[in-house]
């Protein structure tokens, strides 16, 4: 009889302290993740005049807001689609990378097909990571 109630506490013990090490370190909520402005036109470089502008400045969108989740937490494209086909869509993300906060950049002097071009973000710190489905489109003129 106790010999099978030490058997008991022993395997319930086990339990606990199992059950303690699968905890996820840290929090990230995605669910409200979006783009104050979700599209950015592109005026291509060819319509603009030189010297109007600094062709080396990047177009460059805003920060993700109402997402939440433990610092640091890192972006990364997952990809691109347009109407215009899935090469296309390569070609732009060639042109586009990804920074802190969710910002992009697309370089100055993009050479895609115009177009729209819809992009997935993928977010994730320690433990936890989110896809963002086409959460921003760029329209290059």
């Amino acid at each position: 009889m106790i010999r099978g109630l030490l058997y008991f506490v022993m395997l319930f013990m086990t339990l606990i302290f199992a059950r303690c090490s699968d905890v996820a370190v840290g929090f990230l909520f995605t669910d409200d993740a979006s783009y104050a402005q979700d599209t950015l036109y592109i005026t291509r470089f060819s319509n603009l005049d030189e010297a109007d502008i600094d062709v080396s400045i990047p177009w460059v969108t805003s920060q993700i807001e109402q997402l939440l989740g433990t610092e640091p937490l890192s972006y990364s494209l997952v990809g691109v689609k347009s109407p215009n086909g899935q090469e296309a869509a390569e070609d732009f993300a060639k042109y586009l990378t990804v920074i802190g906060g969710g910002r992009m950049y697309v370089d100055a002097r993009v050479d895609s097909p115009e177009g729209c071009y819809t992009v997935s973000l993928k977010v994730e710190n320690e433990g936890h990571s989110a896809i963002l489905t086409d959460i921003f489109t760029f329209v290059l003129e």
